[in-house]
């Protein structure tokens, strides 16, 4: 398989599974990128239910997660860019993976669709949303771990990636039983 060219400097720290200063930046700044779902998380549940803003605070959740959803898919994008540069099988391959990466962006902009237009869901759309939105970041894992350690992404990616999505499903299930829980109340 087609292995991307590392500075010498470099190759090492690749292949080390213990921290590296990119390594803690990229936690530090994954970990930065939560806070907005749990703070969104945080106030749907300690929101009265009569809040005039609860339904901006869930959008909000709902646009950052469209946002990450799409960035995450753009890492994609660019590997397979990088492998198309290679040209032949790996060439093959970055067409697969580039036309991948498009699928969770789509599917988080249906997510975030405007509500005249959301023909999914009836009444329970902000649930059909918000499982739309989870399903994308799942499909992301999926391609960050069939991805990661062999085409140049640090081997510590994949698993960093792995618990992040875990974070970020977590919070957005728990929008969306408390969204329900209003619903049905």
């Amino acid at each position: 398989m087609f292995e991307l060219p590392m500075p010498e400097a470099n190759e090492e720290a690749h292949r080390r599974s213990g921290p590296s200063p990119m390594r803690s930046y990229a936690r530090l700044l994954s970990l930065l990128g939560l806070l907005p779902f749990l703070a969104c998380m945080i106030i749907v549940w300690v929101m009265p239910p009569d809040y005039p803003y609860g339904s901006s605070i869930i959008a909000l959740n709902l646009f950052y997660g469209a946002i990450i959803a799409s960035f995450l898919s753009g890492i994609h994008w660019g590997v397979g860019l990088i492998y198309g540069a290679a040209g032949g099988r790996e060439g093959d391959v970055a067409a697969i993976r580039l036309s991948w990466s498009v699928i969770p962006s789509l599917m988080a902009w249906l997510a975030i669709f405007p509500t005249d237009l959301f023909v999914f869901g009836g009444g329970q759309a902000v649930l059909v949303r918000y499982g739309i939105l989870i399903a994308a970041f799942l499909l992301i894992l999926l391609g960050d771990l069939t991805k990661a350690g062999g085409t140049g992404l640090p081997r510590w990616y994949g698993q960093m990636r792995v618990r992040l999505t875990f974070y970020v499903v977590s919070m957005l299930i728990l929008v969306m039983i408390k969204v329900w829980l209003l619903q049905t109340a």
